[in-house]
């Protein structure tokens, strides 16, 4: 039988309260021409003796070229330095076991809501374990308390699994115990679950995915997106049914037209239509 599964806030690390409630089974120069009027022959001034030429100090000539004061070449460096703090993860944590992304990584992007960077975690290819619910319902607890999703998780939802906490997440050797998941989902929001409340394969004929609001996905991702038929589609279907309407509590049509929606945009990440790089990344790296 499927089970409804209401997970409290641990009383510490690992440790859940949980109650559990029997429920029937169902299962993204114009060229300017310049006209100028010819001005009338003058006849040129003799030119000026040339002025002596004095050599440049070599200090000169390098301050010249660039800055020589290592404070403004450092300052300089900043930038780069601050979009390496922002990279996207590609491959797994070395000696995590099994894949993992990387501890503070998650830590970041667990404390906000990254809607466009989950797209681009769910995209084809990346090496990231994906899970599926097998309970009727899973409340999403957020330990990293960042913000999450008032929709439960539901049965034969996909998820992304970031990171397993607990024995199994430590070493390649099995330690009994209970294990819980960082999981991230498609709107882009975290949740930490029991590692058994997922299945490593579909639990459901239909995948099913937590709602993606299409205006907080980033302009170029959605633009990318729109080269889709069927994202096209359902994103003009969409957007005059949900005019008006907030997406925490849509109405009916606008609840249909944007679950449509998603489903037309999972199918195309599924599918491994090439996405931008997210414009907001979270800063994790030192």
């Amino acid at each position: 039988m499927r089970q409804r599964i209401s997970l409290g806030r641990p009383f510490c690390h690992g440790v859940w309260t949980a109650a559990v409630l029997a429920v029937p089974l169902f299962g993204c120069g114009s060229s300017v021409q310049q006209h100028v009027a010819a001005a009338p022959a003058r006849t040129a001034p003799a030119p000026a003796p040339a002025a002596a030429t004095t050599p440049q100090p070599a200090e000169q000539s390098a301050h010249a070229d660039g800055p020589a004061n290592p404070a403004d070449e450092a300052h300089a460096a900043a930038p780069a330095e601050q979009a390496a703090a922002h990279l996207l993860p590609s491959s797994c944590e070395p000696g995590t076991e099994p894949c993992a992304t990387p501890a503070k990584f998650v830590e970041q992007v667990c404390r906000g809501r990254y809607p466009t960077l989950a797209l681009a975690m769910f995209e084809k290819g990346t090496p990231w374990r994906r899970g599926y619910v097998k309970v009727e319902t899973l409340e999403p607890i957020n330990m990293y308390e960042g913000e999450r999703s008032e929709n439960w998780l539901s049965f034969g939802e996909e998820v992304l699994l970031l990171r397993t906490r607990g024995p199994s997440g430590k070493s390649k050797v099995q330690v009994s115990g209970p294990t819980d998941v960082d999981i991230l989902r498609w709107d882009g929001t975290c949740a930490t679950v029991r590692q058994e409340m997922l299945a490593p394969y579909p639990t459901n004929t239909s995948v099913l995915t937590a709602r993606i609001v299409w205006k907080y996905l980033d302009e170029p991702t959605q633009e990318a997106l729109l080269v889709n038929h069927w994202v096209q589609s359902a994103s003009d279907k969409e957007r005059p049914l949900c005019r008006g309407s907030t997406m925490k509590h849509p109405d009916a049509s606008c609840d249909k037209a944007s679950r449509k929606l998603t489903d037309a945009i999972a199918v195309a990440v599924r599918g491994g239509i090439a996405l931008p790089t997210p414009s907001k990344l979270p800063a994790w790296q030192d």
